[in-house]
């Protein structure tokens, strides 16, 4: 099982977040995520629960990614991720093929739907209904795939994605592409990571990953595609410190933000003893899960990371 992190570019400063990033670096760990949000996240923050915005600091994500994958050299490195209503669906592309040009062939496109329309309510962008953003979501991944082969130019003329004899130069450095991440949980999300995907990105726990396991690779199959093309990803809340008062509070936050209770917090996140955290993990590679992401929040420190990379990475490689 591989490992990657997700720095959160909230509440933070930019010198620890690229110690992070050199930790993952050289510690083993396969990739490196930003988020791509405009404003702070609170606690428990997801579709259908926004709450309030907190105040404090928020970088932009893709300038803080490209400056801290400047620092880096084996990391892949991406957004966790980028909702296709933030940019136009070409400048995003472009956005995407540069940075992997500058990282050498590190780059992954992760995008979703987007759901957080506070924010953009908040910036003047538009907030379309949930299918037309599914809509574009498709179109911007047919785009993104047009634009990165082999001809001169691209034409496209979708509902909301529109090229008309676009070039794009240079292309991407892998002859394979770029792997685009899909992240999200709906029916209809996971038709289009059947199509289109190379990652796929979700919350679910580990007795819930055999059923979405199942039902990726019997849609894969139906569009022809080979379910073992498909990494599946798990988002994992993890908290590294050895203060039980920081991890009780970290299990407590979670218990009333995210719902259930502190035992399914213990089952589902990284939290307490480094062994019982290898288990939880053993858990999500027996359900089929090939790479958890570490949401490390803003007390998280580098020594803590390092210190847990030790623990983990060597266990997982067995």
């Amino acid at each position: 099982m591989q490992l990657a992190i997700q720095t959160p570019v909230q509440h933070t400063s930019f010198e620890r977040l690229a110690a992070l990033w050199s930790i993952a670096d050289t510690s083993g760990f396969r990739a490196a995520f930003t988020f791509d949000h405009l404003v702070a996240l609170g606690p428990g923050a997801r579709p259908g629960n926004i709450g309030e915005v907190p105040p404090g600091s928020q970088f932009e994500g893709w300038i803080t990614l490209t400056a801290l994958a400047a620092r880096t050299t084996n990391l892949q490195v991406g957004t966790l991720v980028t909702s296709v209503t933030h940019r136009p669906p070409a400048v995003l592309a472009k956005m995407a093929v540069t940075l992997d040009v500058v990282t050498g062939g590190r780059a992954i496109l992760g995008v979703g739907a987007g759901w957080h329309q506070v924010e953009h309510d908040m910036y003047g962008l538009t907030f379309p209904p949930v299918g037309r953003r599914m809509t574009l979501l498709e179109e911007s991944l047919q785009a993104f795939r047009l634009l990165c082969g082999p001809a001169d130019t691209v034409e496209f003329d979708g509902v909301d994605v529109h090229l008309a004899g676009a070039p794009f130069e240079p292309g991407p450095v892998r002859p394979t592409g770029i792997p685009v991440l899909v992240g999200g949980s709906g029916d209809r999300l996971r038709g289009i990571v059947a199509r289109h995907a190379d990652i796929y990105n979700g919350f679910w726990s580990p007795g819930a990953w055999p059923e979405i396991n199942r039902d990726l690779d019997d849609r894969m199959r139906a569009v022809g595609r080979d379910p073992a093309d498909l990494t599946r990803t798990v988002f994992v809340h993890a908290e590294p410190s050895t203060d039980p008062r920081r991890q009780e509070a970290f299990v407590q936050e979670l218990v009333q933000s995210r719902g259930g209770d502190a035992a399914h917090v213990r089952a589902t996140s990284l939290v307490g003893d480094p062994d019982d955290m290898v288990a939880v993990l053993e858990a999500y590679r027996a359900a089929g899960v090939d790479m958890a992401v570490l949401n490390l929040g803003p007390t998280v420190q580098p020594d803590e990371l390092g210190e847990l990379a030790e623990r983990l990475v060597p266990a997982l490689a067995r």
